[in-house]
């Protein structure tokens, strides 16, 4: 039933990654999200890069893409466009539309 869901992509949860410095269930379960991505042959992302301790944890798991605040501390898009148009990296090309929130806990019917 995985394969019929409307995802591209794994993301684990940042309360799961905190717990990697001590070795208890919690990364048992991050190691078995990580199994399943490769299992699907998704891409995966790990929150919770915080700090070199977590992202060596996570560095023996495999190659992962990490976000955390050891890489930057949250930004709104004003902020992300003048960093980029100083660094010479914003690309003017025309916006895509923008995309509409869904709700996750929207259900989908089928008709036979």
């Amino acid at each position: 039933h995985l394969h019929n869901l409307p995802f591209d992509r794994i993301k684990i949860d940042r309360s799961f990654v905190s717990e990697l410095r001590e070795p208890d269930r919690r990364s048992g379960i991050v190691e078995a999200i990580i199994s399943l991505g490769r299992g699907l042959n998704l891409p995966l992302t790990v929150e919770g890069g915080e700090d070199e301790e977590i992202l060596n944890a996570l560095r023996s798991m495999g190659r992962l893409k990490a976000q955390g605040y050891l890489y930057g501390q949250p930004e709104d898009a004003a902020a992300v466009r003048m960093r980029l148009r100083a660094a010479g990296q914003l690309n003017t090309a025309a916006a895509p539309e923008r995309v509409r929130d869904t709700d996750a806990t929207q259900t989908r019917s089928r008709t036979a």
